[in-house]
């Protein structure tokens, strides 16, 4: 691989940036350490964390202020939080089971890392999910733990490698010497609000969004679209039937029989043209037609949809996976609140780390499953 290629490879770019990012922050730290702990920043090895108790009053005045509401409110997140965690362990395990046992089983799962197992053009889209994600989730903790007169300590944002988050931080020692039922309104507010956002999205995606074609993803060689589909045409008809979605293609191609001709109404650079194919046949059914393209919806405004799509799949991965009984997760902080509360300390703690290392250990070998089978870039960005 020479240099050029090298600046092409999305990996090498990556990796370029975070190394450049924290030499100048190591410069800046050398340089300007006492302006950086009076603005709340601190640097400890990759770890970069911004606080602030500047949000704190705002976030126990609305606690504080509408605490009956926030209360009956967070403890319909209580049930929403079991069933986010029961949706967790029940796919992880049966998504494994399908890996193990069945030949096409297994569904990606993967970490979001762009530039690895994402390409850098999703960075604009992942930003805007990320921060969609990532304020409700904070401050539904905020305002659960000051409607439960739990002190908020501070707040901020932290950064490592290439994964952003952040963070309200009540005061520890009021927070465990709570009830039960409050720790739990705390621990899973954060995930309530991000499947409160997923709903919000899909019924925006399924009733606002609307395909109007389909895109074109990737042409595949020795199959007959190769050299009249191009990467980026928008499918719009099949012999003289509109097409505006990937399931109404789906649809029409079921019916169609290898070697049989296929007129394909396309945009191209914003003209449309007619291409003409012969069918080849479907290695997975061959009475079925198939012309070996890599498909998926188009839609007017491939920024919306795209920006909504990423939101959607963040809001809802953050949702189920935080509510898992998995150490450092909030799951895992309900979990041990209540073995806490049934059994010795000792024990309670056994337990916690039992169930978490386990389940920790499920996903991981999802995760490695995943990447044998489909490799780094699993995961389909519109």
């Amino acid at each position: 691989m020479d240099f050029q290629q090298l600046l092409s490879n999305e990996s090498f770019i990556t990796l370029l940036f975070v190394v450049l990012f924290y030499c100048i922050v190591y410069l800046f730290k050398l340089i300007k350490q006492d302006s950086l702990e009076k603005m709340g920043i601190s640097i400890n090895n990759l770890l970069i964390m911004y606080k602030t108790e500047k949000l704190n009053d705002f976030i126990e005045n609305v606690g504080s202020k509408y605490s009956r509401f926030w209360k009956i409110f967070f403890t319909v997140g209580i049930i929403v939080s079991i069933y986010l965690s029961l949706v967790g362990i029940y796919y992880f395990h049966t998504n494994l089971i399908d890996y193990l046992f069945k030949k096409e089983g297994g569904s990606p799962v993967q970490l979001i890392v762009p530039g690895l197992t994402i390409g850098l053009e999703s960075l604009p889209y992942l930003a805007i999910a990320f921060f969609v994600t990532l304020i409700p989730h904070e401050f539904f903790h905020g305002f659960a733990a000051s409607s439960e007169n739990i002190r908020i300590k501070s707040s901020g944002l932290f950064y490592f490698i290439l994964f952003f988050g952040g963070f309200i931080e009540p005061d520890e020692e009021e927070l465990e010497k709570s009830r039960l039922l409050p720790k739990i309104r705390v621990f899973s507010a954060g995930s309530y609000a991000n499947f409160l956002t997923f709903i919000l999205i899909s019924v925006i995606l399924t009733m606002v969004i609307t395909p109007i074609g389909v895109y074109i993803r990737d042409v595949h060689e020795d199959y007959p679209a190769y050299g009249k589909l191009l990467k980026g045409d928008i499918i719009i008809g099949l012999n003289g039937t509109r097409v505006k979605n990937f399931e109404e293609l789906d649809k029409f191609m079921s019916k169609t029989k290898p070697n049989e001709t296929l007129i394909v109404k396309i945009i191209r650079n914003g003209n449309e043209l007619e291409v003409s194919l012969k069918l080849a046949e479907n290695p997975y059914n061959k009475s079925r037609g198939i012309m070996g393209v890599l498909l998926s919806d188009y839609y007017e405004n491939m920024f919306l949809f795209r920006t909504l799509y990423w939101i959607w799949i963040i809001t809802q991965s953050v949702a189920i996976i935080n509510m898992m009984p998995i150490m450092f997760l909030d799951g895992g902080q309900i979990i041990l609140a209540i073995f806490k509360k049934i059994l010795k300390d000792d024990k309670a703690e056994k337990a916690y780390f039992l169930i978490s290392a386990y389940l920790f250990i499920v996903l991981v070998i999802n995760i490695i499953l995943s990447f044998e089978k489909w490799g780094i870039k699993a995961i389909w960005a519109p």
